[in-house]
Order: structure tokens, then sequence, then C-alpha cells
């Protein structure tokens, strides 16, 4: 048996969208910019997916540049492209999502968490 969990804080680097599944799952797709540690400065990009009420907080309370803190866990998928190839994607399916920032609005929660039931039917 073997442990999938995920922490990272970073910032979103472009605006976050809000999709929804053929099955009718919010879903948002965000590439979350995190710094390295080391001696020579160098920063991964890291692509987060949260569904549900995360999804939809996300996307309603966070722009690009916001400080994000994201817990979660390693998902690998595949898929054929039209030419045949098989290509492989590797991302973090968020648990939760803190956000880390000042409030701009006394509306906006300070974090989302939620069972994730994670839909096969993806819009990406």
């Amino acid at each position: 048996m073997g442990i999938n969990s995920v922490v990272i804080v970073g910032r979103i680097t472009k605006d976050p969208e809000l999709q929804t599944t053929k099955s009718g799952l919010s879903v948002c797709k965000v590439m979350v910019a995190v710094d390295n540690p080391g001696k020579e400065k160098s920063t991964s990009f890291l692509p987060v997916v949260a569904w549900k009420q995360t999804a939809e907080a996300v996307c309603k309370y966070c722009h690009k540049g916001s400080l994000v803190g994201v817990d979660g866990r390693i998902s690998e998928r595949s898929y054929e492209t039209k030419e045949g190839k098989n290509n492989i994607i590797i991302e973090i399916v968020a648990n939760s999502v803190e956000f880390l920032e000042p409030k701009k609005s006394l509306e906006a929660p300070t974090s989302v968490k939620e069972d994730i039931a994670e839909d096969k039917d993806l819009p990406f």
C-alpha cells in the first residue's frame, strides 16, 4: 500500500475558467507556479484540477496571481491522439484549496474542501 498525498503553495498562472462535464459536474483546471527550494531559483508549473464546489469557489474568488494552498493527490491518465500517439497527463486533483491572500469580499471563503468523486468524463 502506498501514500498519495501532495501539498503545494503557489500562485495561479492565469485566470481560472469553470467548465462542466457532460454529466453536469463543475470542474476547473489551473496551473500553479511553485518555487523550488535550493540555491538556484527555479519554479515548477503544476497542473491542478478542482471539482464541484471547490472548482466553483476557485473560479469565483481566484484570478491570475492568486496565492493558494492545495492539498490533494497525484493523478495520472492517458489518452490517444488522432494520430494514434498515447499521451500521459499527470496532475494534482485537489481535495481542498486554501485562499492565502486577504479577502477581497466578505463573502469569500478562506478555503473549500469536499469529497472528490472523480468524473472520467473530462472536458479537457
